[in-house]
């Protein structure tokens, strides 16, 4: 690869929110001289919204992301350099535990929707289930997630947002608290049973 000029780029922001037997690996460990490396502390510090984010990168190639960067960005808020500094030095434990209920949810989340005939893959990290429509509930994504959100009061995403690969799916997230995706669920059960 050396012989020619190019560069990985990887969003490693679910990085600390990989479950089970999962482990995540990074392009840096292999091939650090042409990586950059993105991330941020909003997923696994519960910071989204915040907008703080960091690059690591080979250092020639940092001049130009500097460059750039001066030209975009003015700065992060004080309370957000505090937040992410109590974060970085009081917090390092936090992803393990923010892992752990994630996964719980998703167990939770999963089994409900299996039973109600969804079909989908267990994700191995992050918050998100990319679930199949059963076709006795209609296979028009986008229709579902209208309906659902109108009659249910549930928000999902269409899968058809995240490519033609994705109609017939939705996309739920489960970084709600149990109790709302105990009701959510509810709800999306009432709404599909009565189809």
């Amino acid at each position: 690869m050396k012989e020619y000029k190019i560069f990985s780029v990887n969003d490693e922001i679910y990085a600390e929110l990989v479950y089970g037997k999962a482990k995540h690996h990074s392009l840096s460990e292999y091939i650090p001289d042409r990586n950059i490396l993105i991330s941020g502390l909003s997923k696994a510090y519960a910071m989204t919204g915040w907008r703080l984010g960091y690059i690591a990168a080979p250092k020639q190639i940092m001049k130009s992301i500097r460059k750039i960067n001066s030209f975009l960005v003015t700065s992060v808020t004080d309370n957000v350099q505090i937040a992410a500094v109590e974060a970085l030095n009081n917090g390092q434990n936090d992803p393990k535990k923010a892992r752990e209920i994630y996964e719980a949810r998703l167990n939770f989340m999963q089994s409900g929707l299996e039973k109600l005939g969804f079909e989908m893959a267990t994700p191995q990290g992050a918050f998100y289930i990319f679930a199949k429509i059963p076709e006795k509930y209609g296979t028009n994504d986008e229709q579902f997630a209208f309906e659902l959100a109108q009659k249910a009061k549930v928000g999902v995403t269409p899968g058809r947002y995240f490519g033609k690969g994705g109609e017939g799916y939705v996309r739920l997230s489960y970084a709600s608290s149990t109790e709302q995706l105990k009701e959510s669920l509810a709800r999306i059960s009432n709404f599909v049973n009565n189809l």
